[in-house]
C-alpha cells in the first residue's frame, strides 16, 4: 500500500516538470500498480503533447468502426448523425477543431449552434435541433471522449460540464379501432405499402422496436408465442402472437420478413396514416432556448 501511494506521489510530482495542468487527472490516468516512474521521467510524456495533435475527425471514424460488431445498425447511424452535426460545427466556426478544443466554451457554443443555427440535413428551411436531439448529440460526443481518454489515446479532459438536456416529447397513441381500420385498408395494389402496413400492426400488437421486428425469423416463433432477444437491451423477450400478429406472422410473412429500410418504413406509414383517415389535427409542442414552439399537423 505504502509504495503505491508513494508512485501515485512521484506521478503528481513529475506533471508539473511538464506543465501538466491538471497533475491528479495526469497521475489518474496513468497509475497502475506495474507503472514505471522511470519511463515517464525519461521522456514518455512527449506521447501526452503528441496525442493533442491527433486527428479528431480520423478517432471518431475509428471509434465508429470499433463499435460496428458490438452494437445495432440503428445506433451506428446515431454515431454517424453525431459526427454530421459536429462537422457543421466546425464548418460553422470555420475552424478546426482538435481534442484540446473541447472546453466549456466549446460546449456551449455548440449547444447554441445546433438550438439556432444547424440546418437539418435535406430540410433547406428547417433551423435548429430539437432540445431531445441536442441532448442525444453531448451523450455520444461524451461517450467518444470517455472511450479516447480509457484507451490512453488522449490526456484526460475535464467533461463534467458537458450536460445533457431532455424535454419530455409529445407522444401520440392509436386505439385499437385505428389499428384495425388501418390493418383492412386495401393495399392489393401497392406491395411495398402493403408489406410496410402489415410489419407496422405486428410492431403494434408485439410492442417490439424496428430493429426487432424487422428481422423476425421463423425459427422465433415457438408455440404461438415469440422469442426474440432484443439488439438494444441484448435481452430475451417472450410474447404471445395474439390479435392481427399471428395471421400476419403465418400468412404474410411465412417465408420470412423482407429486408426494410427504417427510413422508407417511416415514409410509408405517413401515407398508409393518411389513406386511413387519421387526419385529426393534432399539436406538436417543443422548446427552442428558453421558448416554447407549437406546430399543428394532421395526425397521420
Amino acid at each position: 500500500m505504502q509504495r503505491q501511494i508513494r508512485l501515485a506521489e512521484d506521478i503528481i510530482s513529475v506533471a508539473p516538470e511538464n506543465n501538466v495542468k491538471d497533475p491528479v487527472a495526469f497521475a489518474r490516468d496513468r497509475f497502475n500498480p506495474n507503472f514505471d516512474i522511470n519511463n515517464l521521467r525519461s521522456g514518455a510524456i512527449e506521447d501526452l503533447t503528441k496525442t493533442h495533435k491527433l486527428d479528431f475527425n480520423e478517432q471518431f471514424q475509428q471509434y465508429i468502426e470499433s463499435k460496428r460488431k458490438k452494437v445495432a445498425n440503428a445506433t451506428i447511424n446515431v454515431f454517424h448523425e453525431t459526427w454530421r452535426y459536429l462537422q457543421a460545427f466546425e464548418v460553422y466556426r470555420n475552424e478546426k477543431f482538435t481534442f484540446e478544443s473541447f472546453t466549456y466554451e466549446f460546449y456551449d457554443a455548440l449547444v447554441d449552434f445546433l438550438t439556432y443555427d444547424y440546418v437539418s440535413y435535406g430540410f433547406k428551411n428547417l433551423q435548429g435541433l430539437k432540445v431531445n436531439t441536442i441532448g442525444k448529440t453531448i451523450k455520444h460526443l461524451r461517450l467518444f471522449l470517455n472511450d479516447r481518454m480509457r484507451r490512453r489515446i488522449i490526456p484526460h479532459i475535464d467533461i463534467s460540464m458537458f450536460k445533457t438536456m431532455e424535454e419530455q416529447a409529445d407522444a401520440i397513441y392509436l386505439t385499437m379501432d385505428e389499428i384495425g381500420t388501418i390493418y383492412k385498408i386495401d393495399l392489393s395494389h401497392n406491395l411495398q405499402l402493403e408489406q410496410h402496413r402489415d410489419l407496422f400492426v405486428l410492431g403494434c400488437y408485439t410492442g417490439l422496436r424496428f430493429s426487432d421486428f424487422s428481422i423476425i425469423r421463423t425459427e422465433d416463433i415457438r408455440n404461438n408465442m415469440l422469442h426474440k432477444k432484443q439488439k438494444k437491451s441484448d435481452h430475451w423477450v417472450i410474447i404471445p402472437l395474439r390479435g392481427y400478429a399471428e395471421s400476419i406472422l403465418k400468412n404474410k410473412f411465412k417465408n420470412g420478413i423482407p429486408k426494410i429500410s427504417n427510413t422508407e418504413f417511416n415514409d410509408s406509414l405517413k401515407t398508409i396514416g393518411k389513406l386511413a383517415g387519421l387526419d385529426s389535427i393534432i399539436k406538436f409542442s417543443h422548446k427552442k432556448g428558453n421558448k416554447k414552439i407549437s406546430v399543428c399537423k394532421p395526425k397521420y
